[in-house]
């Protein structure tokens, strides 16, 4: 009476109607349902029955009827409940041959590119799968984006209804003493700008960004650091086994890949009780799931430019009208410099919420206590405006937490949404500097440089048109300093553009930014040939033919801007750096620099491949 008795303790209140025997085998036949799109499977046959005894059966089931929504769906079944919900997508069924053994059933099975079935214990790379499988493809992708621009606000209903399902009510967030932060660029960098000098100050510092580079543990972090891959997917599944339980009993959708990791952000910091979390916005800010939020401490709106316009709208005031919308009722915003039809957006609608509006002045009003080298150094690489508004940021969490009298600094009132202000510059505290000494923040003006290979890479995921111009002049200020390389110079672009940006608007840009580039390479956003859903860096939502398009209209493009018909286009990052290393051996005794810029996404593929190479043992 094993089996009766486990399956009864998992079933609402109703009774099994076959003996245990037949109910054993009977829901061994049906737990190879492949539970809803590419989840968990459980995976067996009828011959297994004869393997594991009734009494082990129960046991299986009491453990993985906790795990998986799909076994709870197919005890029902046993009961004479309901068929369960047809699962969306690729059906693929698995069934272990009768000559193995069976599997510890604390495992998930999933499948390989090339069928075979294979176990993985609920670890980092077994998360990354599962992350990886609530992502969308493409035409998916753009349905999903359909519906919600009739009903964009039901993006936050779901949003709550989540937090609901782990366990977390929104007032909780709160407690994070949030700093939330929006913008087209340079909002990941204000954010990293705030998170080191709160750091150094010795609070304990949460911070949520995207996307991530090289791994996705990159988008969680406390104290700077990215969590560790085993802190990863024990809270990862944490989430995710609530979260299957709960949208598998009412037949919701789980939650897309960046919901996901924002529920998880949450969780992941409520559970190491921060002092302050540090939360990016995913795209716009009205609708995004981290708007959530409803008493931040402090708000900031990073410069403005023309992004995601299928979703934000083709004109600065929409996109204005998207990123303002994070501001809150009694909470204090900051705003850089925007253009004015943007600016008078901003403007209304800090009436129309209620939230004192104030806006960050010139880097070069700050007072500094010493030579200050980083600040300058910082303050004129094109992050002037971000550090500004980092510093600011800063100073209003300090008052607004209670922790003013560590600087006192001259207080603020907030100011009457009707009248906002520009707020006064200050002088700069040494703890602040020694902070900003520790900011690192990959991929944007990052230099990467490979000597054995006489290859140096200057990485900017520049992917707007305001912020490719500021990465040409970056990349050209870097060849004018005085630690400038000794050697002759050949210049290779490395370059993409993705989802709705369109090359016509990026690539003119560096064609014309007096670069003497000897070569162009295009490439998708695909590290490898092969698509691999444990690796961090899959990326399902991009249509691998409309990339491979994109890239052959880059090089036709730089045909006509340049009058070069030497640009060549790549399937995957990988094979554009087997090219980049077959023109480094043909330099002679030149460095070959080569700009990869035009998406985060082409950025994180290079650093992932060229970081694993440098780590990789010597071959003898």
């Amino acid at each position: 009476m094993a089996v009766v008795s486990a399956l009864r303790s998992h079933l609402s209140s109703s009774v099994l109607r076959r003996s245990s025997s037949d109910a054993a085998i009977w829901v061994f036949r049906r737990v190879h349902y492949h539970v809803d799109h590419h989840r968990a499977f459980i995976v067996s046959s009828p011959r297994l029955s004869s393997v594991i005894g009734l009494r082990r059966f129960g046991s299986v089931v009491r453990r993985l009827a906790t795990h998986s929504v799909g076994l709870r769906r197919n005890i029902a079944m046993a009961s004479g409940d309901s068929e369960p919900v047809t699962p969306t997508g690729d059906v693929t069924p698995m069934i272990l041959p009768p000559q193995v053994k069976p599997v510890l059933f604390t495992r998930s099975l999933h499948t390989h590119a090339n069928g075979q079935a294979a176990a993985r214990d609920q670890g980092y790379e077994s998360a990354v799968f599962h992350l990886n499988s609530l992502q969308s493809n493409s035409s998916v992708l753009n349905r999903l984006r359909q519906r919600r621009s009739l009903k964009p606000e039901k993006n936050l209903e779901d949003m709550r209804q989540y937090l609901s399902d782990i366990g977390i009510k929104v007032q909780q967030i709160d407690t994070l003493n949030v700093i939330h932060i929006a913008g087209t660029k340079g909002k990941g960098s204000t954010c990293a700008f705030v998170e080191s000098i709160l750091r150094e100050l010795g609070f304990k510092t949460g911070f949520y960004s995207s996307p991530h580079l090289v791994h996705v543990r990159e988008r969680i972090r406390i104290n700077s650091l990215p969590i560790s891959e085993i802190m990863f997917a024990e809270n990862f599944f944490e989430v995710y086994d609530k979260l299957t339980t709960a949208t598998g009993a009412d037949g919701r959708e789980m939650p897309a890949y960046f919901k996901f990791l924002t529920l998880m952000a949450f969780h992941v910091f409520l559970k190491e009780k921060v002092d302050v979390a540090i939360i990016e916005v995913g795209i716009g800010g009205e609708f995004d799931c981290t708007n959530v939020l409803e008493n931040p401490v402090a708000c900031g709106i990073t410069t403005l430019d023309l992004d995601h316009t299928s979703i934000l709208g083709t004109t600065m005031p929409e996109i204005a009208w998207h990123k303002a919308g994070i501001m809150k009722k009694g909470s204090l915003a900051v705003c850089v410099d925007q253009p004015e039809d943007a600016m008078a957006v901003i403007r209304k609608r800090a009436v129309e919420l209620d939230c004192g509006l104030c806006f960050a002045p010139d880097i070069d009003e700050y007072d500094l206590p010493t030579d200050a080298a980083i600040f300058k150094k910082l303050a004129g690489d094109y992050q002037g405006p971000n550090l500004s508004l980092a510093l600011q940021l800063v100073k209003i969490w300090l008052e607004r937490t209670g922790n003013a009298d560590l600087y006192p600094f001259s207080q603020l009132d907030v100011p009457d949404p009707a009248k906002p202000v520009k707020v006064p510059a200050y002088l700069v505290p040494e703890k602040f500097l020694e902070g900003l000494e520790n900011f690192v923040w990959k991929g944007r003006g990052q230099v990467l440089a490979l000597p054995s290979k006489n290859v140096k890479f200057f990485l900017d995921g520049a992917h707007t048109p305001k912020s490719i111009a500021l990465c040409a002049a970056w990349y050209l200020r870097s060849h004018s300093a005085p630690e400038a390389s000794a050697k002759p110079v050949k210049h290779v672009l490395l370059f993409t553009c993705t989802a709705d940006r369109t090359p016509e608007s990026l690539l003119p840009l560096l064609a014309k930014a007096s670069i003497p580039f000897e070569a162009a390479l295009f490439s998708t956003t695909q590290l490898m040939p092969s698509l691999d859903k444990h690796n961090d860096n899959a990326n399902l939502n991009a249509s691998e033919d409309e990339q491979k398009r994109k890239c052959q209209r880059n090089k036709e493009l730089w045909a006509e801007q340049t009058g070069q018909d030497t640009a060549q286009t790549f399937s995957c990052i990988s094979d554009a750096l087997s090219a980049v290393e077959t023109l480094s051996k043909t330099t002679d005794d030149a460095e070959l620099h080569v700009l990869v810029t035009g998406s985060l996404h082409l950025v994180g593929g290079v650093l992932a491949i060229v970081e694993k190479s440098a780590n990789s043992p010597v071959k003898k």
